[in-house]
């Protein structure tokens, strides 16, 4: 297979190759694995009659969307929420884990964990 790079990401393809290891055959089919599991992911969604639009418009979602969710503004508002939902005045920490939105009904799920104590000597306070 004959595949051409645009000039202007060969050079990132080589800081990648470098970073992995990888040469870039190996790098292509490691992409490829990765793409397979993504598409495997959407035709689930697709057969079981969710519609998710087109497979590029899929992967946009996931990549770009995704990341713009993980935003320390938005961790901060999602976590005040949920103190205020769940009634959480006092805590050492929180942080936001697992976002997954559902574009198509405009909703999204996240995982928050709380660390209530710093200290053991502190367990049963």
């Amino acid at each position: 297979m004959n595949i051409k790079i645009r000039a202007d990401k060969n050079n990132l393809i080589e800081k990648i190759c470098k970073e992995t290891q990888l040469n870039s055959s190996q790098l292509m089919e490691y992409l490829m694995d990765t793409m397979q599991h993504l598409f495997s992911l959407y035709e689930g969604q697709k057969n079981t009659g969710v519609k998710k639009g087109s497979f590029k418009e899929f992967i946009t979602y996931l990549l770009l969307d995704k990341s713009k969710l993980r935003t320390s503004d938005i961790a901060e508002r999602l976590i005040e929420s949920t103190n205020e939902l769940l009634g959480i005045k006092d805590y050492a920490e929180a942080g936001i884990y697992n976002i997954y939105p559902d574009f198509d009904s405009r909703s999204f799920f996240y995982s928050i964990g709380y660390e209530f104590c710093v200290d053991a000597a502190d367990i049963y306070a």
